[in-house]
C-alpha cells in the first residue's frame, strides 16, 4: 500500500483526501500525516468537515491529540515549516502531495525528497523546467522520455555516529566524451561483469545450502603476508543460520605461534558461527549469534594434535574493539610478536577518517578483473585506505562462479 502525506491543508490539501474517498481508493492508500503549521488538529477536523465550496463531508471526522480520524483512520498532524525537517524518511512516505504552492520549482520541492519521501507531486504550476500536466487536458506532453536529473543519498547511517550525504548530477550521454578514455591504460577498471557476479550471488540466495571458495592474500604493516584458500559452507533454515569456515595448512610460515619446520606437520584454522536458539540470554541484543574459532595443529611426531578453542558472540566481536586479534591471533595462528608490532588496533576508535578522495587508490594493481574462461573475479582492495587503518595492508580475493 502507497504511503501518502499532504503538505498544506488548504481547500486543495483537503480535496485530495475528499477525492480519495468519493472515488473509492481511500482504503487502497494509506495516508499517513498532514503537514500544516498554520492548524491545530481540532481546526483542520472542523475546516474538513464544514467547507464552505464543498460543502459538508459525508463521513466521520474527529481530532484526537496527535491528529485526525477520518472514517475510522488516524492520519498524523504537523506543523513544521521546513518541508526538509518532515519525518518523511522515518514514516516511509512515497508520495507527497504538496498543496501550499509555495514549493513549486524542483529546487524547493526537493525539500521533500531530501526528508526522504519518494515522489513530490505538486497541486501548482510548476516553475522552471518542470512539466505541469493536467490529466485529459495535456497529459499528451508526457512522452516518456523524462529523465532523472540526480542522484541522492541523504542521512544514510554508516555507522553508529557517521551519515553518508552523497549527490552525483546526471547528464546528458555524450559518446564523444569517452574519446579520451585510453582502455589500454592500467589505471582502468573494467566492472561490466559485476552485473554476472550479482547474478551468481542473487541465485545463492534461492538455496538453502550453499558453498563459497575464495584464494585470500592479505599483507599488513611490512612484515605479515598471509596468503591463504577460505572454503564457507553456508546453511539457512528459516531464522536459524550456521557458518562454517575452513583454512587448510593456514599461515605454514614463520608467522605461525610455535612453527617450527621440522616438528609443525600442519595447521587448520576453522570458524563457526550459529544464529542464537530461542531461550538464549544473549539474542535480546539483537540479531547475531556466536563464533567459535578453533586451531588444530598436527605434529609430524606421531601425528600428535594440539587444538586451541575459542568461544565468542557476535556483539563482543564487532563491538569489543578486538576484531583484528580473533582473526590474526586466534583464527590465523599469527605469533605474538608479530601482534605486538601491529600493536592494538581498534577499528573503531583508532581509524583515519578519510574524504572520498580518488576512489582508484582503494584497489590495488589487481584492480577488479574478470577471466571468463574460468568464471573467477580477481579483486585486489588497499585495506588501509579502504577502512583507514594504516596496519592493514592489502587484501586480494579470487571468487568463482559456477552455473
Amino acid at each position: 500500500m502507497v504511503n501518502v502525506a499532504i503538505n498544506g491543508f488548504g481547500r486543495i490539501g483537503r480535496n485530495t483526501l475528499r477525492a480519495a474517498i468519493r472515488e473509492g481508493i481511500f482504503d487502497k492508500i494509506n495516508y499517513v500525516a498532514i503537514n500544516d503549521p498554520g492548524l491545530k488538529p481540532e481546526d483542520a477536523a472542523r475546516i474538513f468537515k464544514y467547507d464552505s465550496v464543498m460543502g459538508k463531508f459525508d463521513g466521520e471526522v474527529e481530532a484526537y491529540e496527535e491528529g485526525i480520524i477520518v472514517n475510522g483512520k488516524k492520519i498524523k498532524f504537523y506543523a513544521e515549516k521546513d518541508p526538509a525537517n518532515l519525518p518523511w524518511r522515518d514514516l516511509d512516505i512515497d508520495v507527497v502531495f504538496e498543496s501550499t504552492g509555495l514549493f513549486t520549482s524542483e529546487e524547493t520541492a526537493m525539500a521533500h525528497i531530501n526528508a526522504g519521501a519518494k515522489h513530490v507531486i505538486i497541486s501548482a504550476p510548476a516553475k522552471g523546467d518542470l512539466k505541469t500536466v493536467v490529466y485529459n487536458v495535456n497529459h499528451d506532453i508526457l512522452t516518456g522520455d523524462e529523465k532523472i536529473k540526480s542522484l541522492d543519498i541523504i542521512n544514510t547511517p554508516i555507522s553508529s555516529d557517521k551519515l553518508l550525504n552523497l549527490s552525483i548530477a546526471l547528464t546528458e550521454y555524450n559518446s564523444s566524451n569517452t574519446s579520451s578514455i585510453n582502455r589500454n591504460d592500467n589505471n582502468f577498471i573494467d566492472f561490466s561483469s559485476i552485473s554476472l557476479l550479482l547474478k551468481f550471488g542473487i541465485n545463492t540466495t534461492t538455496n538453502n545450502y550453499y558453498h563459497l571458495t575464495a584464494d585470500v592474500d592479505i599483507s599488513a604493516i611490512s612484515v605479515i603476508n598471509l596468503p591463504f584458500t577460505l572454503d564457507v559452507y553456508i546453511v539457512v533454515k528459516d531464522e536459524y543460520v550456521k557458518i562454517y569456515g575452513v583454512i587448510d595448512d593456514a599461515m605454514i610460515s614463520s608467522l605461525a605461534q610455535d612453527y617450527t619446520p621440522l616438528f609443525t606437520k600442519s595447521i587448520k584454522s576453522e570458524f563457526t558461527f550459529e544464529t542464537y536458539e530461542d531461550g538464549d540470554s544473549n539474542k535480546e541484543d539483537g540479531v547475531g549469534g556466536y563464533f567459535h574459532f578453533k586451531t588444530t595443529k598436527v605434529s609430524r611426531i606421531g601425528s600428535s594434535k594440539t587444538i586451541k578453542h575459542y568461544k565468542t558472540t557476535s556483539k563482543n566481536l564487532i563491538e569489543g574493539g578486538d576484531i583484528l586479534t580473533y582473526l590474526l591471533e586466534d583464527f590465523l595462528l599469527v605469533r605474538s610478536s608479530i601482534m605486538d608490532l601491529i600493536g592494538v588496533v581498534n577499528l573503531v576508535d583508532e581509524a583515519k577518517e578519510k574524504d572520498a578522495g580518488d576512489f582508484a587508490n582503494i584497489f590495488t594493481e589487481t584492480g577488479f578483473s574478470y577471466d571468463s574462461t574460468k568464471t573467477r573475479w580477481d579483486i585486489g582492495l588497499n585495506l588501509d585506505e579502504l577502512t583507514g587503518i594504516d596496519a592493514l595492508k592489502t587484501l586480494e580475493l579470487s571468487l568463482y562462479g559456477s552455473q
